[in-house]
C-alpha cells in the first residue's frame, strides 16, 4: 500500500528552526511514501534549504508546486531558476510545475502546476485589496524595479510612492502579469491532462490556487467579490472543466491551498476539489491518500 501524505501552506519561515524539524519528525513517523506540497512551503530566502532539509529528513520522494509565498522577498525568475537548480540536483525532489505526469500506482496519475490567480472572477478594477504579494514580490512592485534601475538617491514622497505601487496603470500591469501566469498553468494542463487521463483512470493534480469559485473558500465561507480576484484562477477552472468533460468515466482530484480556509468542492461528478486549512506557524498534514501497488 503506497501512502502520499499532502501538506500545503505550511510557512516554516514563522517556525522556529526547532519545531520546523518537531513538524518534520511527525510527518515521518506516520510512515508515508511519498510527500505532496501543493504550494507555500517558505519564501525566497528560505524555500530551496526548506526543501533540502525536508528531503534529508523524511527521506521520501516530494512532489510539490510553489505558492505565492514562496517568491517573496525576490522575482520569480529568480525563485523558479533557484528551484529548478535544487530540482535537477536531487533524487527526490520532484518540481511538478516542470514535470510529466508521475505513476503513482497503476492506476493512479500525480500531475501538478504553481499556477496563480488571475483576476477573472469577482471585481478586480474594483477590488481594493493590496496583498503582500503586490509589495514582496519584484515583479508586481514597481516601486522595488524603480529602486534598481533609478537607485535609492531618488527618494518618493509618500503620495507618489502610494501611486506608483496603487495606482491605476500599475494595478492593470498587475493583472496581465498575474493572468500571464494563470495561463502558463492551462497551457500545462492542456499538454498534459489529456494523455494523462488516457494513461490513468484518476488522476490527482496539485496547484496551489484554487480554480474555481466553489473552492475559494475563506473563514467557513466562499470569498466575496472583493476578494475572488486575488485567490482564483477561473481560467485554470475552465480548462479542468472542459478537459473532463470530455472523459466522464475519469476522475479528477484537485488539491489547492492559498485560503488558508479548508472545503470540499464537487464541480462535476468527475471533479473535486479539496481547499487546505492552514494556519501560520501552526503547519499540519492536510490529508492522507493510500492506493493499491
Amino acid at each position: 500500500m503506497k501512502r502520499a501524505i499532502w501538506l500545503s501552506d505550511i510557512h516554516l519561515d514563522h517556525l522556529p528552526p526547532p519545531e520546523s524539524a518537531l513538524f518534520l519528525e511527525s510527518i515521518k513517523k506516520l510512515s508515508g511514501t511519498a510527500i505532496w506540497i501543493s504550494g507555500d512551503i517558505g519564501q525566497a530566502d528560505t524555500i530551496v534549504e526548506f526543501l533540502a532539509q525536508m528531503e534529508s529528513t523524511l527521506e521520501l520522494p516530494i512532489y510539490f508546486v510553489l505558492g505565492n509565498h514562496d517568491y517573496y522577498l525576490s522575482s520569480i525568475n529568480n525563485v523558479r531558476s533557484r528551484v529548478q537548480k535544487a530540482f535537477d540536483n536531487s533524487r527526490r525532489l520532484c518540481w511538478l510545475s516542470d514535470s510529466d505526469v508521475k505513476e503513482i500506482s497503476p492506476d493512479v496519475g500525480l500531475l501538478g502546476h504553481d499556477s496563480w490567480a488571475d483576476g477573472r472572477l469577482g471585481e478586480y478594477e474594483a477590488s481594493d485589496l493590496l496583498l503582500n504579494d503586490y509589495i514582496l514580490i519584484r515583479d508586481f512592485n514597481p516601486f522595488l524595479q524603480r529602486s534598481e534601475t533609478v537607485g535609492p538617491s531618488s527618494p518618493l514622497g509618500p503620495n507618489d510612492l502610494m501611486d506608483l505601487i496603487c495606482g491605476k496603470q500599475t494595478k492593470q500591469n498587475r493583472l496581465l502579469i498575474m493572468q500571464a501566469l494563470a495561463d502558463e498553468a492551462v497551457e500545462y494542463i492542456e499538454r498534459r491532462l489529456p494523455a494523462a487521463l488516457q494513461k490513468y483512470k484518476h488522476v490527482y493534480f496539485l496547484t496551489h490556487v484554487p480554480p474555481f469559485k466553489e473552492a475559494c473558500w475563506h473563514q467557513g465561507r466562499i470569498s466575496d467579490d472583493n476578494s475572488l480576484p486575488h485567490f482564483s484562477a477561473k481560467v485554470v477552472g475552465e480548462t479542468l472543466v472542459r478537459i473532463m468533460e470530455k472523459h466522464p468515466d475519469r476522475q479528477l482530484t484537485v488539491l489547492c491551498g492559498h485560503t488558508h480556509s479548508g472545503g470540499v468542492a464537487q464541480v462535476l461528478s468527475n471533479l473535486v476539489v479539496y481547499t487546505a486549512q492552514a494556519v501560520y506557524g501552526n503547519p499540519d498534514i492536510q490529508k492522507i491518500f493510500s492506493f493499491e501497488d
